[in-house]
């Protein structure tokens, strides 16, 4: 077999056989999860309105970009505000990065916290 540069082996059968756990890992915490999910849709919804969800892009596995569905955790109108917040941002550019930011929606800051915002 021949590999291109950069390409990493993986062990025969490896692939079929994480797929296959993560299919049972996710219907047995599908009863558990999707009720905290729709109380956390619901709890967004009723503090703001705009999209419940939205997507990011992040590099997964050799770089390659996906787009990732996270909940809102901003008012709808984030991005617009972020010009008027560049005087407080912590990190160097590209990346922002305010402490106490005010975009941020109560159920948001819940969700931030304890990371149910990638559920």
């Amino acid at each position: 077999m021949t590999r291109s540069p950069g390409q990493v082996s993986t062990p025969r059968g490896y692939t079929p056989t994480k797929r296959t756990i993560d299919l049972v890992v996710c219907l047995v915490a599908l009863p558990v999860l999707l009720p905290i999910g729709l109380l956390c849709a619901l709890l967004i919804r009723l503090e703001s309105p705009g999209p419940i969800m939205f997507a990011q892009q992040r590099t997964g596995q050799h770089g390659v970009r996906f787009p990732m569905w996270k909940f809102r955790t901003m008012v709808q109108n984030a991005e617009e505000l972020k010009a008027s917040l560049q005087h407080l941002n912590i990190l160097p550019a590209p990346d922002f990065k305010i402490p106490n930011d005010p975009r941020i929606t109560r159920v948001g800051r819940f969700l931030r916290k304890t990371s149910l915002d990638e559920l």
